[in-house]
This record gives structure tokens, C-alpha cells and sequence, in this order.
């Protein structure tokens, strides 16, 4: 009997198929990755969100502190 290689060609043939495959398509995801990022750029270019002022009438309020005593149903 004879043993198995153990060479990269010895594997079979679909997952090498496929292993190229994928190495192959990386390249080309890359390209119109950059291109995508470069189009929307220069469209849409960044800007601040925080544009409003935030004077103190447009703060949240922070209610008071509910007491145990108070309300004996909330801590039942």
C-alpha cells in the first residue's frame, strides 16, 4: 500500500476550487469598496450633527427621588 501525500495538490479538487474562488473575489470587493467610500465622499461630505445649541429650557428634567415611605406599593 502507499501512503497519502501530503502535498497542496492532494486536496480535493471543490475545495480548492473554492479556496481560489474566494481569494480571487477579494479583490474585486476591495476595488468597489473603495470606489463606493470615495463616491459617497465626495457627495456626501462629513459634517457636525450637533448643530443646534442646547440652552438650558431644552434640558431634560431629572425627577425627585421616589421614597420608600411615600409609596410602600412600588417596593412591595
Amino acid at each position: 500500500m502507499t501512503e497519502p501525500a501530503t502535498t497542496p495538490f492532494d486536496e480535493p479538487v471543490p475545495e480548492l476550487l473554492w479556496s481560489a474562488c474566494e481569494r480571487a473575489w477579494e479583490v474585486p470587493m476591495i476595488v468597489a469598496t473603495g470606489w463606493w467610500n470615495a463616491a459617497v465622499g465626495a457627495v456626501w461630505p462629513p459634517h457636525c450633527h450637533h448643530t443646534i445649541s442646547h440652552d438650558r429650557h431644552e434640558q431634560l428634567v431629572v425627577p425627585e427621588p421616589i421614597a420608600v415611605d411615600t409609596e410602600p406599593s412600588l417596593f412591595a
